[in-house]
């Protein structure tokens, strides 16, 4: 529950830094972007890598391994050293991650393919999560270098404030009460319910009757 409630303040903090921080925002989120796609190259040469044998699949899972860390590195860095002038920046690192996303979104759906066709056991169906959720972020990124840049995150910035704060009013509704055992009386020993009990007298007369 901690981390729901961890979560649903999270929302609210990106939700505020998107509406009131907007440039800034975005420049974050590229490299935020840049991060995650380098992170996610070397997971795929060290994990994925491993799934199959097949010759192509390994070379498709080495190509778009390369190409996420060589983008990665591109949207991490060249935010920061062109962080007080990087509209120009920005705006081609939000392309450019577009079309990786899209790229990349078709070749995992190519070694989902690969996988089946091999039946090999491996989990595909959080694969292809994966790869609708590539195509979804490109989306966003085409909109957002090409339209209005500050209009749509600031659009998002305030919808993620408002879900924030519906799971927050969620949470608290449906939270766990504690009950302090200090709080709770014992019960009069007057009311207990006596414990059952056998006469000695009479376990000595049913030993006896046994014996007979």
């Amino acid at each position: 529950m901690t981390v729901d409630f961890l979560i649903s303040g999270l929302f609210i903090f990106l939700g505020l830094m998107l509406s009131i921080f907007t440039q800034f925002s975005i420049k974050i989120i590229v490299i935020a972007l840049g991060a995650a796609a380098i992170v996610k190259g070397f997971y795929d040469l060290v994990k994925v890598k491993k799934l199959s044998q097949d010759v192509g699949f390994n070379r498709m899972v080495l190509i778009r391994s390369l190409v996420a860390i060589v983008v990665g590195l591109l949207a991490f860095f060249l935010p920061l050293a062109f962080f007080k002038t990087a509209e120009t920046v920005i705006k081609a690192m939000l392309y450019l991650l577009a079309i990786f996303l899209l790229i990349s979104g078709v070749l995992q759906l190519f070694l989902v393919a690969k996988l089946n066709q091999e039946e090999v056991p491996a989990p595909t169906k959080p694969m292809k999560i994966e790869a609708v959720s590539y195509f979804l972020v490109a989306v966003f990124l085409f909109l957002v270098a090409s339209i209005n840049i500050t209009g749509i995150i600031r659009i998002v910035g305030i919808v993620l404030v408002v879900v924030g704060v519906i799971y927050f009013i969620y949470l608290w509704h449906n939270r766990t009460l504690v009950i302090n055992p200090d709080s709770v009386e014992d019960a009069p020993e007057d009311d207990a319910e006596p414990e059952s009990s056998v006469p000695f007298e009479q376990i000595e007369d049913y030993s006896s009757d046994e014996e007979e």
